[in-house]
C-alpha cells in the first residue's frame, strides 16, 4: 500500500512554503473555503508523481505568479520500500526535474519512478485514484452505453476513451478501404494502378518509333561533335594567329635588338669605369677648391686683427665683467620697479573703486580709524541679520497690508450693496407677522367655523356693551360720587366730623363705579382685540389668492438679509485682520528705531567715519576690510619703490663713471656696458685668433700635404682607367664610354623582350618563327588567318544545320513523350504499386488493432469485469443499506442496477444522488481491482449533491475504502467536515496544515 506522510509546497500556483505533516494511512479530511488551495493541492501531487504540464498541454500550468521557481516534494510510505520521498522542481524540461530519495540513502530519478509506480502512469492515475464532482458528473451524463464501455476502458486504460479509440480506428480504416468504394485511398489506388498499366501498354507500341529517331539524333549528335571539335581547333589557330600579331611590337624590339648585337660585336670597357673616373675626378676638385678656402681664410683673419689696445680696458677688465654680471639684477630691480608702480596705480584705482562701492571717498585716515576686530564685525553681522530679517518682515506685512485693505473696500462695498437691497425693518416686521398669521391659519383652519362664529358672538357682546347707557353714561357717575365725596370729606375736616361717614361712603360708592367702569372698558377693548384679530384672520383668508407673491418677497428678503449677514461678519473679520496687521506693523517699526539706535552706538565705538546710510549695506566692513588692506598694501610697494631706487642710482653713477674714463658717451647703462663688454671681448677674440691662425696655419700644412698626395694618386688611377680602356685622353674615354652604354641598352631590351615572350611560353626556335612569319612575311600570315576565318565560318554554319535537325528530331520525341515517357509510365506503375502497398499494411495495422483491441476488451469482460461489477454491487449494495442487490452489465453492455425485489434500473432512472452515489462505488471497485499497487485516492468534495442521508452513506463508503488504502478527502462544507469529525481534518485557511 502507498500512503502520504508528508507534504510540502515549495512554489505552486498560488502557494507558496506550505506543508501537511503527519498524515494518516486511512483518512484524512482537508477543510478550506474557495480558493484555499483543495485543487491546488490535488495537482501538485499529480504533478510531483507524474511531471509538470507543458504550455502545449490543455490546463493550468500552476506557475507562481511572483516568477519563483515552482516545485515541491512528497513524502510517501511503501510496505516494500519504506520511506519514498519524491521531490520535483522546475527545469528547463517541460516536466521538470525529479529525484527519489530512498531510506537507505539511495537517490534516482525518472527511471526508478515510472518503475517504483508499476507502470501507473498520469491517465490511468486521474481516470481511477483521482476525481472530484466532474468526474462523477461526466458519468450522470453518459448513456448506458456508454456507461459500459466506460467500466471496460476505465478498468483497461485508466481512462474513459477507449470506445473513443475504437471509434479512431474505424475512421481510419474506413478511409483507407470500403467494398465497393471509391473515394478512400485503397480503392482510388487501385483504380489509378489500373490506368497506369493501360498507359504502359500503349507506351510500349510508342517506343520502337521513339527508338528510331533516338538513332538519327544520336548520329546526327556524333557529326555535330566533330564540328564543334574543328570550330574549336579552328579558334585556337586563329587566337595563336592574333596572338602573333598583337605581339609584332616585342618582336620588332627584340629582332632589331638582336641585329645590333649581332653587328657591332662585344664592346670591351671597364666595368664601371665612366662613374669612377667622374668621381676622382670630382674629388680633385673639391680638394683644390678647399685649398684655396683656407688660404682665403688666413688672409681674413691677419685683417681683422687688430694690434690696438684700450689702456683702461684692459686695466679694469675684472671690474667691467662684474658691473656686467650685475647688470642683469639691475634689469631686474628696474622691471620690479616697474611692476611695483604699476601694482600701486592698480591698487589706487581699486581704492577709489571699492571705496565708491562703499558709499563715498574713504581716505586711509578714515579707514585706519575704523576698527575691524572680530567683535565688530560679529556685532555688525547680528545687527545686520535683524535688519534684514525686519525688512523682509516689514515687505511681508506690507503686501499683507495692502491686500487686507483691498480686501476690506471690497467687503465694505459689498456689505454696502447688500444693505442697500434691504427692505426697511418695519416692511419686514409686516412681513414677518403676516407670514406667522398666515401659518397660524393654516394650523387652525379646521376651526375656521369655530373662528367666524366666535367672531359673530364677539361682535354683537361688543355691540352690546357699547350700546348699554350704564357704558355711556359711567364716566359722569364715577366723576360725581368722586367729587362730592372729595368736598364732603374737606368740609369734616375743618366742620365737623359728621360729614366724615357720608363722604367716605361716597368716596368708596364713586372706587366701586370706576373699578367696574375699568374693568369693563377692559373687556371691552379685549373684545375689540379679539374681533380686530379675527378681522385680520379672515381679511388673510381672503388674500390668500397673492400669498405665494408676498412670500416669495419675504423668502427673498431673508435670503438678502442672510448675505447682508455673512458680508457684515466678513467685513468685521477683515476690519480686525487689517488692525492685526497694522498694529504689527508698527511694532517692527519700533524694532527698527530700537535697531538704528543701536547702529549709532556702534559707529560710535568701532570709529565708522562714513555716511550712515551706508553701515547697513551688504557686505561693507567686508569691502572696507579690503580697502584698509590695499592702503597697508601701498605702504609696502613704496617702501620697495625707494630701495630699489636706492640701489639702481647707486649702479648707475658707477657705470657712468666707468664710461667716461674709457671715452664712452651715453645715458643708457645697458648700452655704455655693452660697449665696454664688446671692447674687451674684442681684444680677447684677437689674442685667441692670433693663436687660432698659428694652429691653422700648421693644420694647412699638414692639410695641403695630403691633399697633394691624394691629387697625385687620383693622377695615377686615372691615367690606368684610360690604359685599361684603351684610350689616349680623356675625350677619347668618352667616346668609348658612350659606345658602350649604347651596346648595353640594346643587350637589355633584347633581354627584357625574350623575357617577356619566354613568360607567354614560347622557346627560342618559337619566337625566331613567329619573327620570321609577322616581321618578314605579314602578308601571308594575313592572307591563312583570313582563310581560317572562312572556314571557321562555314564549320558554323554547318553545325547549327545540324543543331536545327536535332532540334527537329527531339520535337518530334517530345510529340511522341507529350504524355510522359515508357520509363516514367513505367516509374509510375511501380511507384503507384509500392503506395498501394503501403496504404495495404496500414490498413492491416488498423484492423489488427482493433482485432486486439476487441480481444482484450473480452478478456477483460470475462475475467476482470465480473470482479469489478461484484465489488461495485458490494459496495452499493452496503451504501444504498441492502436497498439495491446487484450491479451488473446486460448482453448489450448496458449498465443496470437491481434492487431487492429484482427490479432493473438503468442509472438514468435513478436519482441524481443515488447515480452520484453508484458511480462512487464504481470508481471505488476499480480502484480496488486496479492491479497490486495499492495507491492513495483523491477525492474533491463528491458529496456536495447528497442529502444528509446520502451523505452519512457516502461517509461511510469511504470509510470503509480508507481502512484498505489511503484517501485524501476535500471539502469546503462544514456540515461535511462534521460528518468526518474524528478523524484527522486539516485546515487549509492557516499557512500549513498541522
Amino acid at each position: 500500500m502507498v500512503s502520504i506522510k508528508h507534504l510540502y509546497i515549495y512554489q505552486f500556483g498560488g502557494m507558496k512554503q506550505w506543508e501537511a505533516k503527519d498524515l494518516s494511512a486511512g483518512l484524512n479530511v482537508f477543510y478550506g473555503e474557495n480558493e484555499a488551495g483543495k485543487t491546488t493541492i490535488m495537482q501538485f501531487i499529480t504533478a510531483v508523481l507524474f511531471g509538470f504540464s507543458g504550455r502545449t498541454q490543455s490546463g493550468s500550468r500552476y506557475e507562481p505568479k511572483d516568477g519563483g521557481r515552482r516545485g515541491g516534494k512528497i513524502v510517501f510510505y511503501d510496505a516494500a520500500w519504506g520511506d519514498v520521498t519524491v521531490e520535483r522542481v522546475d527545469s528547463s524540461k517541460a516536466a521538470g526535474d525529479v529525484t527519489v530519495y530512498l531510506e537507505n540513502g539511495e537517490t534516482h530519478g525518472e527511471d526508478f519512478l515510472k518503475t517504483w509506480l508499476n507502470g501507473l502512469d498520469k491517465s490511468f492515475f486521474q481516470g481511477i485514484f483521482s476525481f472530484g464532482l466532474d468526474g462523477l458528473q461526466q458519468l450522470d451524463l453518459m448513456s448506458e452505453k456508454e456507461l459500459g464501455d466506460f467500466l471496460l476502458g476505465a478498468g483497461m486504460t485508466g481512462g474513459e476513451n477507449l470506445s473513443a479509440l475504437e471509434g479512431r480506428l474505424e475512421r481510419k480504416w474506413s478511409t483507407l478501404f470500403k467494398p465497393g468504394g471509391r473515394k478512400p485511398l485503397i480503392n482510388s489506388k487501385i483504380a489509378e494502378l489500373k490506368d497506369a498499366e493501360e498507359n504502359l501498354a500503349k507506351w510500349k507500341k510508342k517506343n520502337e518509333s521513339y527508338a528510331m529517331l533516338l538513332r538519327e539524333k544520336e548520329q546526327k549528335s556524333a557529326a555535330k561533335g566533330e564540328l564543334l571539335q574543328r570550330i574549336t581547333e579552328a579558334e585556337k589557330e586563329i587566337g595563336r594567329l592574333n596572338k602573333w600579331m598583337e605581339l609584332e611590337p616585342v618582336l620588332q624590339k627584340w629582332s632589331e635588338s638582336g641585329r645590333y648585337i649581332a653587328e657591332t660585336g662585344d664592346h670591351f670597357f671597364p666595368e664601371d669605369g665612366l662613374r669612377r673616373y667622374e668621381a676622382w675626378r670630382a674629388q680633385a676638385v673639391s680638394m683644390e677648391g678647399e685649398l684655396g678656402y683656407l688660404k682665403e681664410k688666413m688672409d681674413a683673419i691677419r685683417q681683422e686683427t687688430d694690434p690696438s689696445k684700450n689702456k683702461y680696458i684692459t686695466g679694469n677688465e675684472d671690474e667691467i665683467r662684474l658691473m656686467g654680471e650685475q647688470y642683469h639684477r639691475y634689469k631686474l630691480m628696474k622691471e620690479e620697479a616697474e611692476t611695483l608702480h604699476a601694482a600701486l596705480a592698480e591698487n589706487g584705482r581699486s581704492v577709489w573703486e571699492i571705496s565708491k562701492e562703499a558709499g563715498g571717498e574713504w581716505t586711509k585716515e578714515k579707514v585706519q580709524s575704523l576698527i575691524l576686530t572680530l567683535a565688530a564685525k560679529n556685532s555688525w553681522m547680528q545687527m545686520f541679520n535683524n535688519l534684514q530679517q525686519l525688512q523682509q518682515r516689514k515687505e511681508i506685512l506690507d503686501d499683507q497690508l495692502e491686500r487686507s485693505r483691498k480686501n476690506l473696500e471690497e467687503a465694505e462695498m459689498k456689505e454696502e450693496e447688500l444693505r442697500l437691497k434691504l427692505m426697511p425693518d418695519e416692511d419686514r416686521e409686516k412681513l414677518v407677522e403676516k407670514r406667522q398669521a398666515f401659518f397660524q391659519n393654516r394650523m387652525n383652519s379646521s376651526k375656521e367655523a369655530e373662528l367666524t362664529a366666535e367672531y359673530e358672538y364677539v361682535t354683537r357682546l361688543l355691540k352690546t356693551e357699547k350700546n348699554k347707557s350704564s357704558y355711556k353714561q359711567g364716566i359722569k357717575w364715577i366723576a360725581a360720587c368722586l367729587l362730592l365725596g372729595v368736598l364732603m370729606t374737606a368740609a369734616a375736616v375743618f366742620t365737623s366730623d359728621i360729614l366724615f361717614y357720608p363722604a367716605l361712603l361716597l368716596l368708596f360708592t364713586g372706587a366701586f363705579l370706576a373699578a367696574d367702569y375699568f374693568k369693563k372698558k377692559r373687556y371691552v377693548l379685549s373684545l375689540q382685540k379679539e374681533e380686530e384679530k379675527l378681522r385680520r384672520y379672515k381679511n388673510s383668508e381672503s388674500d390668500s389668492l397673492n400669498t405665494e407673491d408676498w412670500l416669495q418677497v419675504l423668502e427673498d428678503e431673508e435670503r438678502r438679509r442672510s448675505q447682508w449677514e455673512l458680508a457684515l461678519r466678513e467685513l468685521e473679520e477683515e476690519e480686525k485682520n487689517y488692525h492685526e496687521i497694522a498694529h504689527a506693523l508698527d511694532q517692527i517699526e519700533l524694532k527698527e528705531h530700537r535697531l538704528y539706535q543701536e547702529a549709532d552706538t556702534w559707529m560710535q565705538d568701532f570709529g565708522w567715519n562714513g555716511a550712515p546710510h551706508m553701515l547697513f549695506t551688504a557686505g561693507i566692513l567686508d569691502v572696507l576690510g579690503k580697502v584698509k588692506n590695499l592702503y597697508e598694501e601701498a605702504d609696502r610697494i613704496n617702501v620697495k619703490l625707494h630701495k630699489l631706487a636706492e640701489n639702481t642710482a647707486s649702479f648707475e653713477r658707477r657705470v657712468f663713471r666707468a664710461a667716461e674714463e674709457a671715452g664712452l658717451k651715453g645715458n643708457d647703462p645697458g648700452f655704455l656696458l655693452k660697449e665696454m663688454n664688446d671692447l674687451l671681448n674684442k681684444k680677447e677674440k684677437s689674442d685667441e685668433r692670433l693663436r687660432e691662425m698659428e694652429r691653422q696655419n700648421q693644420s694647412f700644412a699638414e692639410r695641403s700635404a695630403e691633399i697633394t698626395n691624394r691629387l697625385k694618386k687620383i693622377e695615377e688611377e686615372t691615367k690606368r682607367l684610360l690604359t685599361a680602356a684603351r684610350c689616349i685622353d680623356e675625350n677619347e674615354f668618352y667616346t668609348a664610354a658612350r659606345a658602350y652604354e649604347s651596346y648595353f641598352a640594346h643587350k637589355q631590351t633584347f633581354k627584357e623582350a625574350s623575357l617577356h615572350l619566354a613568360s607567354l611560353g614560347y622557346d627560342e626556335y618559337q619566337i625566331k618563327d613567329m619573327a620570321e612569319a609577322v616581321l618578314l612575311e605579314p602578308a601571308k600570315l594575313v592572307s591563312e588567318l583570313e582563310q581560317m576565318k572562312e572556314m571557321l565560318s562555314l564549320w558554323k554554319k554547318e553545325k547549327n544545320m545540324l543543331s536545327d535537325e536535332c532540334s527537329q528530331l527531339d520535337y518530334e520525341m517530345k510529340m511522341l513523350l507529350e504524355d510522359g515517357t515508357y520509363s516514367a509510365a513505367v516509374h509510375k506503375f511501380q511507384q503507384l504499386k509500392s503506395e498501394l502497398g503501403n496504404l495495404a499494411k496500414e490498413y492491416a495495422v488498423y484492423k489488427i488493432t482493433h482485432a486486439a483491441i476487441m480481444k482484450t476488451r473480452e478478456k477483460y469482460r470475462t475475467e476482470k469485469l465480473p470482479a469489478v461489477l461484484e465489488e461495485t454491487s458490494k459496495l452499493f449494495a452496503e451504501a444504498s443499506q441492502n436497498r439495491y442487490t446487484s450491479v451488473n452489465l446486460n448482453q448489450d453492455g448496458l449498465l443496470y442496477v437491481q434492487d431487492q425485489k429484482n427490479t432493473r434500473f438503468s442509472p438514468a432512472e435513478l436519482s441524481k444522488g443515488t447515480a452520484e452515489l453508484l458511480y462512487l462505488c464504481i470508481r471505488a471497485a476499480l480502484a480496488i481491482h486496479s492491479g497490486d499497487l495499492k495507491m492513495l485516492m483523491v477525492m474533491d468534495d463528491i458529496t456536495v449533491n447528497f442529502d444528509k442521508k446520502r451523505t452519512r452513506q457516502a461517509a461511510g463508503l469511504i470509510k470503509n475504502i480508507a481502512r484498505e488504502r489511503q484517501v485524501l478527502y476535500f471539502t469546503c462544507h462544514e456540515h461535511v467536515m462534521e460528518v468526518f469529525s474524528h478523524k484527522k481534518v486539516y485546515d487549509l485557511n492557516v499557512k500549513s496544515a498541522v
